[in-house]
């Protein structure tokens, strides 16, 4: 079948709120070789079309349809039931038939389609539930500090429970508070940065993580890490990326694409919860390419004291040779101290003057992540949406605020004699 050449029904798009990115659904994450040509013309005709109509009301249709079709087209596949050996169509015809569908805008038969089992039938059970959530702790291990890590183990090794549903609704709110955002006055990036960039974004596609739950949205890393092997596509949806990654889309859709599925683990004490937050692989990787293309002058700003930066395990490397010292020297005392909730509570307004007065080149790069509105979701027992909003500090899981609590937190403690 030859690619029409325009998308059809676009103001289906209309009728989708946002927030379905968070609605539960399953997707698998094979993509055959013989069908990654037809994908990318598909993604490539879509971020053409929301290039074309930038600006305008038509705009959310087109990032609508971007960041969902991954849901649409690789939702899990329903079997026949019935007699032993009646299974459902292959993986590559269920594809086919969804791009098909695609190109002659059947996309509420494809968004029916998507839904998942536990949607369609209202049901759910103990065991789904934690594969379910094996699959959202590997997938926000990149994102998270080592301490959250060994927590989200914990999760999958049974050692640690969630917490049940009233006591996350009632004290996780308190973990994302709020406050004015900042309003600084943003200007265009340099060129030599955007070039940087979108180098790195494809690093961080071609090498996405691997056999890792879906995100929001139910993309994969296998959907993706093939895209930039088809130059043509890949340049338009760089281009759609990019235009994410400086803030140029509409607010609302902005402030989705940066919104994270909460999750919250439960702790001893009565009215305290641990956060995790899961983000769609697009927020991850983009984030992860803006990191990648500012390290070097964050590592400047930094100095010599900072070893988190610039090669792998170097903090920890730093920690178990101290402990070493402290071994070989039994009078010395290492002293040492913890910021509770540090990275959900400091001040984005002195983040971005932090930016303003070392990285000033950074501050084009900032806006969905310190000055956009962000509402995030805590799925109830029942499906329901809950939203905390959050705009102070860090949002979990996005690596780009979580990167400059380095400068600003190195700004304000001088380093010992």
């Amino acid at each position: 079948m030859e690619a029409p050449e325009e998308l059809t029904a676009m103001d289906w798009w209309d009728k989708v709120e946002w927030s379905s990115m968070h609605s539960p659904t399953t997707t698998f994450p094979k993509v055959p070789l013989p069908l990654q040509s037809a994908l990318a013309t598909l993604r490539e005709r879509i971020a053409h079309g929301a290039a074309k109509v930038a600006g305008t009301a038509e705009e959310v249709r087109y990032l609508k349809a971007f960041f969902f079709l991954d849901r649409l087209l690789f939702s899990s596949i329903k079997s026949r039931g019935g007699k032993r050996g009646q299974k459902g169509e292959s993986i590559s015809t269920a594809i086919s038939r969804r791009i098909c569908h695609a190109w002659g805008g059947e996309w509420e038969r494809l968004w029916e389609d998507s839904a998942s089992p536990s949607a369609r039938n209202q049901k759910s059970s103990k065991e789904s539930s934690a594969q379910i959530l094996a699959r959202d702790v590997k997938s926000i291990q990149e994102a998270l500090g080592d301490d959250d890590i060994r927590a989200a183990m914990r999760i999958v090794d049974g050692r640690q429970s969630m917490a049940p549903e009233q006591k996350a609704l009632n004290y996780l709110p308190s973990l994302f508070p709020t406050a004015p955002l900042p309003t600084p006055a943003i200007g265009d990036p340099d060129p030599d940065d955007i070039a940087r960039f979108e180098e790195e974004l494809i690093k961080a596609y071609r090498y996405a993580p691997r056999k890792r739950g879906a995100g929001p949205g139910g993309t994969r890393g296998e959907h993706w890490e093939w895209m930039p092997l088809h130059p043509f596509a890949w340049q338009q949806c760089a281009a759609l990326l990019l235009r994410v990654a400086l803030g140029r889309i509409p607010e609302e859709s902005l402030g989705y694409i940066h919104s994270g599925r909460v999750l919250a683990l439960d702790r001893p004490e009565h009215d305290k919860v641990r956060p995790l937050a899961l983000g769609n692989l697009h927020r991850r990787l983009i984030s992860k390419a803006i990191t990648k293309t500012f390290t070097a002058r964050v590592q400047e700003v930094l100095g010599e004291s900072e070893y988190s930066l610039g090669s792998n395990g170097a903090a920890e490397g730093m920690h178990k040779a101290v402990l070493v010292d402290l071994d070989q020297r039994p009078n010395a005392v290492k002293a040492s101290f913890d910021i509770s909730n540090a990275h959900n509570e400091f001040c984005r307004e002195a983040a971005v003057k932090e930016v303003q007065t070392h990285i000033p080149t950074m501050l084009p790069w900032l806006k969905g992540h310190l000055v956009t509105d962000v509402s995030h979701v805590y799925l109830g027992d029942d499906g329901t949406h809950h939203t905390i909003s959050n705009s102070i500090g860090a949002d979990k899981g996005d690596a780009v605020p979580a990167f400059l609590y380095r400068p600003l937190i190195h700004s304000s403690t001088p380093t010992s004699p």
